[in-house]
């Protein structure tokens, strides 16, 4: 059974930076058009790497399933350190990520009800940059090396599509709760498993992994609902308090 979801008002703070981030946004811009338009692209490149696959194996759906399981990994990696915690040369993640989408997005105010709200929601185009050339591209040509050009293809077109799916399954987690999209199945429960993450408090310790969530149980950092994580190998929940700090994390602002 789905846990039952928040919807609140907005806080007069949270308004307050939505107003400012939104009035310093490009004039026409449409986040939901913008989004399409990307995922359109990223898809079209995907069709073309398909189509030039010269010999189908079925070593290639292993190399889409191990390509898609390597993904969910880099996702909650990514999420939680770069993003939550500086890194040298990727600071700008940490500040688009914390300073910019955690004050625009709390456990309080989790929905976006306008398309300016896209805008503070998916990957900034310089961390676009760096997963596309920095990391996928990279590995892509290695895969060519070891493996041949049929697997890089492969491999390249299922990150594009693993991409696509977590911007628009995170965007679905900023909807508001009475969305018509809360009838997919599972998407209300990575809705408010996704809320918890945006608890101040809570942020920089669980619930990281917004495609797959229950990738978050594996090293014990998904809590099932607030005030309850789940710890795999004691194989029981225990409560947050004992299993953080008795600080809370101060947001960053």
């Amino acid at each position: 059974m789905s846990p039952p979801l928040t919807r609140t008002a907005v806080p007069a703070k949270t308004q307050r930076f939505r107003d400012e981030y939104r009035a310093a946004l490009p004039a026409g811009y449409n986040g939901w058009r913008q989004q399409r338009r990307i995922t359109a692209a990223m898809l079209g490149v995907c069709a073309l790497l398909l189509a030039g696959i010269e010999a189908f194996h079925w070593s290639l759906v292993a190399t889409a399933v191990a390509t898609w399981a390597l993904s969910t990994v880099s996702e909650y990696l990514a999420h939680r350190i770069p993003m939550h915690r500086p890194v040298p040369r990727l600071e700008f993640m940490f500040r688009q990520h914390v300073r910019v989408h955690h004050r625009y997005f709390t456990d309080q105010a989790i929905e976006g009800a306008d398309p300016l709200d896209v805008h503070a929601t998916v990957l900034h185009p310089k961390q676009l940059v760096v997963l596309v050339f920095g990391v996928a591209l990279p590995i892509s040509l290695a895969i060519w090396g070891l493996l041949g050009g049929d697997a890089a293809r492969v491999f390249a077109a299922t990150v594009l599509v693993y991409m696509s799916f977590f911007e628009w399954v995170h965007l679905a987690c900023h909807l508001p709760a009475d969305h018509p999209a809360m009838a997919i199945p599972g998407l209300r429960w990575a809705r408010e498993h996704h809320r918890l993450h945006h608890k101040p408090a809570l942020m920089t310790r669980y619930n990281f992994q917004i495609s797959v969530p229950a990738v978050d149980w594996i090293p014990g950092t998904g809590i099932l609902q607030e005030g309850e994580v789940l710890r795999p190998a004691a194989g029981k929940a225990r409560s947050t308090a004992q299993a953080s700090e008795p600080h809370e994390d101060r947001q960053a602002s």
